[in-house]
């Protein structure tokens, strides 16, 4: 998932790494409501990744990270 490009705000877009472990699916719906609600803002660009598939890179260029 990834949140799109947000235009008209004059903040600062900032990134939210949202990295999740799941089994059942239940932290995968977790993950998945916190993108959504992370989409709602303007100056927020969500994304999640599976634990397996986020990579220190991804850690380093996020503004924040959700576990």
């Amino acid at each position: 998932f990834k949140s799109g490009d947000k235009q008209g705000s004059t903040c600062a877009i900032k990134s939210l790494l949202i990295v999740y472990h799941s089994h059942s699916g239940t932290a995968a719906s977790l993950a998945r409501a916190a993108w959504r609600g992370a989409c709602e803002e303007i100056q927020v660009n969500a994304s999640v990744k599976r634990v397996w598939d986020a990579g220190a890179e991804d850690l380093i260029a996020a503004d924040a990270v959700l576990l």
